[in-house]
């Protein structure tokens, strides 16, 4: 049988603070797309750098006992460095295995890819169906990396095809109701129940993934959202909840983290969900690690609260309406605050996802984004160091300028710690300081600290580990971020102006 290796690579460089390690959704939709439309054909291993780290004499042992016809990596921009390692490594032990890249990545840079690593084939944009195609055709030949000349699948490189128009993607799933349920079989859950969650909370319990829709067709400069599309692809309540029945009777699971980019829309699907729950009396406790501000409701988050909601991130980003214009955002700030306390008085978590340090952003443009927080009824925040991904507009806006130079892709973006600012106006030190500040007045606040307490569901045990973490990042790591004085980002360096 036609044995597939897929590969999920660790991030290249240092791991922050709550560095998650959720089940890879990507690597396990291929699998189940290719199970489902040639079952038997194909038998599938999923290695996790993220929860093995393998060291060379154990990959040589995976290599030589799984013996793989191909080879398929997945990977985000902040894996760059790592894929490139990895495919020099497998190469030199399997030289004549093809080597698949797919994800983020590869999607964002394009034929670059092809250049930093040594990857045989490139799929850009949405996987399922491109890489069942490069499956049959492969397995039709003898499973040779030299054999890969002819290949002409939409939205995949090769070395030797030079054809592909610069936008060209993979076809899409447009039904999404005709995914498969996620190959969660090849993988020991147990092992990421007890890893950090996209969610900062229950990082112990038994959870799975849920992805109910695909594409954003928002527009902000900062997102890469090529690999789905602007395109706005959903499943129907019934699918969804077909799904969340057979994971709870499957693997016992109760609690669902979801990842969509945009979860909330339209807000009639919002409702069908939910009434569809509650009207099969299912048990269940969801988390969504970010969601879409603006276009909340009292009718939603009532909805979403009655179907156990304990935890939702919104994304803000800036307090200051000339960046929410300038990043394409366009966030109603007033509506966003009302919705934040409608949730957090809820009794459900809510957490604000911050960015600090746009191009062009003053000191007090970025003070004010730390006052909205201080001012909401957040349980949380996150001040984030805005960074630059390769595919982005920004990242574009920021090479037209002359600011971008040395690419480099061995290390990870950094988000958490201020090593960087890509504002003239603020320098790196002085937005790690006003990062740090934001932080303390943040957790510092007594009134927030009771409500934190009575509302997070979790033991007092587990919230006070979650507390040390956090005491430890902002006490201790970040001032020791704060000696290196050098304008150096992961990823990339930053030219004076």
């Amino acid at each position: 049988m036609f044995s597939v290796l897929m590969i999920k690579p660790r991030w290249s460089g240092e791991i922050g603070f709550m560095h998650p390690i959720t089940p890879p959704l990507g690597l396990l939709y291929l699998a189940a797309f290719a199970r489902q439309e040639r079952p038997g054909s194909y038998v599938f291993k999923i290695v996790d750098e993220r929860l093995d780290q393998p060291d060379l004499r154990q990959w040589n042992h995976i290599l030589e006992e799984f013996t793989p016809d191909l080879i398929a990596i997945s990977a985000l921009n902040a894996e760059a460095g790592r894929t490139a390692y990895l495919t020099h490594l497998l190469k030199a032990k399997a030289s004549h295995v093809p080597i698949v890249l797919g994800g983020p990545y590869p999607t964002s840079v394009g034929r670059a890819a092809l250049d930093r690593t040594l990857a045989d084939l490139l799929v850009v944009g949405e996987g399922e169906i491109a890489f069942l195609e490069i499956l049959d055709h492969v397995a039709q030949k003898s499973p040779d990396a030299n054999n890969l000349n002819d290949i002409n699948i939409p939205g995949v490189l090769s070395r030797s095809n030079a054809s592909l128009k610069e936008h060209e993607h993979a076809d899409v799933v447009v039904d999404m109701d005709e995914l498969p349920y996620p190959a969660f079989d090849l993988l020991d859950l147990e092992r990421y129940y007890h890893s950090p969650r996209m969610t900062p909370l229950d990082t112990s319990a038994r959870y799975l993934p849920l992805c109910t829709s695909r594409g954003c067709p928002y527009n902000c400069i900062y997102c890469y959202n090529k690999t789905f599309g602007r395109r706005f692809r959903a499943m129907s309540a019934i699918r969804i909840v077909n799904e969340i029945e057979h994971l709870i009777d499957e693997y016992g699971v109760h609690d669902f983290e979801v990842f969509d980019d945009i979860f909330n829309m339209p807000k009639q699907r919002v409702l069908e969900i939910c009434g569809e729950i509650s009207k099969r009396g299912l048990k269940t406790r969801f988390s969504f690690p970010s969601i879409r501000g603006d276009i909340l409701d009292p009718d939603v988050i009532t909805a979403l609260k009655s179907v156990g909601t304990y935890f939702m991130g919104i994304a803000v980003e800036s307090a200051s309406n000339r960046i929410q214009k300038m990043i394409h955002k366009n966030l109603d700030l007033d509506l966003v605050a009302r919705n934040i306390e409608t949730t957090a008085s809820s009794g459900i978590i809510t957490a604000g996802l911050f960015m600090l340090g746009f191009p062009t952003e003053t000191r007090q443009e970025v003070w004010k984004t730390i006052r909205f927080a201080l001012d909401s009824r957040l349980h949380m925040a996150f001040f984030f160091i805005v960074t630059a991904f390769e595919g982005t507009e920004l990242y574009e806006m920021l090479e037209k300028s002359g600011r971008i130079e040395n690419n480099r892709f061995d290390e990870i973006h950094d988000f958490q710690y201020a090593r960087h600012s890509l504002s003239e106006y603020v320098s790196p030190l002085q937005l790690s300081l006003i990062q740090s500040a934001g932080n303390l007045l943040f957790y510092m606040n007594p009134i927030r600290a009771l409500r934190i307490l009575r509302d997070y569901p979790v033991s007092r045990k587990e919230l006070l580990k979650i507390a040390l973490g956090f005491g430890m990042q902002v006490s201790f790591f970040k001032p020791m971020a704060l000696l290196d004085k050098r304008v150096h980002v992961h990823g990339f360096s930053l030219t004076k102006s």
